[in-house]
């Protein structure tokens, strides 16, 4: 469950958060003409049933295996179980592949020829994550740790050498932030490798993200609840020996909710949102590379990078622009109202949709 984080939270900003000058912004060429158009291909049968807005919002898209894979959920209302489903691209039809123990997927990540799906909020504390291998139409969960040093929430994984896996949450006690390592990324293997106890008070400790940049592995959360201020915790890294503080790594942020979620690599730096990305709403973008964190003039609902490294966004606007590296941000296309997440695929661009619907854009 979601608790303690809304529009009317006060959030306090540690003194090593220093909000830097914004990036400087690309060029910006003009759209192709004429301008390709969304196609709808159709209304995520699991998401749609979901009983509240935000459950039925398509949170992330991911392309795997032929399949597009979409996130939805609403782990505020507790609400659950989540299909692990999405368009068989050849088939052109929904599948629905297993159904998983959450309240929420909300995240996926591509790890190796994995794709890894965290349980942001598992509904009986039997799994934690997910995982599906290339050429295998089955999932395989995880549980994490044991006893109070089990995971109970889990917002994001990661690997650092290619084999592991690392998973960042707050422990089954529920009130210290956590990390966890798997080092053959097969699971059974887990350690907590990181905790964060808060002030006496608190209510909630989480890290809430990972990201493999520079050779590290950077972390950063935050805490709050109980009449504690929510404060963003000052960023952490493993450098392949050991837990250090990376005061570099200085989230920027505040209401409605943390900084930093979903941070991919792009361009030689780590691009996230500004704050999570709901209710489907566009936030700064924050840059960090490798010295300092910047909010740069981006707004973005939702962003990707796609396997040539380019990156895409939804701006607030819900025109969807691309930028390659080194290069000039381009407008593709105009998404679809309630545009709430994109992945490319080749030449495919396709937009999930607040309402459940998956649209393509062919030919980008």
């Amino acid at each position: 469950m979601r608790t303690g984080v809304g529009a009317a939270v006060a959030w306090v900003t540690p003194e090593v958060v220093t909000l830097a000058a914004p990036a400087a912004a690309a060029s910006t060429d003009p759209p192709p003409d004429p301008p390709p158009l969304p196609v709808l291909l159709g209304v995520h049968p699991q998401a749609a049933l979901q009983p509240t807005p935000w459950g039925r919002g398509l949170q992330d898209l991911a392309v795997f295996d032929g399949i597009v894979f979409a996130g939805y959920g609403d782990w505020d209302a507790n609400h659950g179980p989540i299909a692990a489903s999405g368009w068989d691209i050849s088939a052109s039809s929904w599948v629905n592949e297993a159904t998983l123990d959450t309240e929420s997927t909300w995240l996926y990540r591509r790890i190796g020829d994995r794709l890894v799906v965290p349980f942001i909020d598992p509904r009986d504390n039997t799994a934690d994550l997910a995982v599906r291998s290339l050429g295998s139409s089955s999932w395989t969960t995880m549980a994490i740790g044991a006893g109070t040093a089990a995971a109970k929430h889990v917002f994001d994984v990661a690997t650092f050498d290619g084999t592991d896996l690392w998973a960042a949450g707050s422990d089954r006690v529920g009130v210290e932030a956590a990390i966890w390592h798997s080092p053959t990324g097969l699971g059974g293997d887990w350690v907590k490798v990181r905790s964060f106890t808060p002030p006496a008070g608190a209510t909630q400790a989480r890290f809430v993200m990972l990201v493999s940049h520079g050779g590290r592995l950077y972390t950063g959360g935050y805490f709050g609840g109980g009449g504690i201020p929510y404060t963003i915790l000052p960023g952490e890294a493993w450098t392949g020996a050991a837990w250090v503080p990376a005061p570099e790594f200085a989230l920027i942020g505040g209401p409605p909710a943390p900084p930093g979620h979903r941070p991919l690599v792009f361009d030689g730096q780590v691009v996230m949102h500004g704050t999570w990305p709901f209710p489907f709403t566009g936030f700064p973008m924050l840059w960090f590379d490798g010295t300092t964190v910047t909010q740069g003039p981006e707004q973005a609902v939702h962003h990707t990078v796609d396997s040539s490294g380019n990156l895409w966004w939804i701006d607030e606007t819900l025109a969807v622009r691309r930028r390659s590296p080194g290069g000039a941000t381009q407008v593709i296309v105009q998404a679809p109202a309630g545009a709430s997440c994109l992945a490319v695929d080749g030449t495919n661009l396709y937009i999930g949709t607040a309402t459940s619907e998956l649209h393509v854009v062919s030919g980008v």
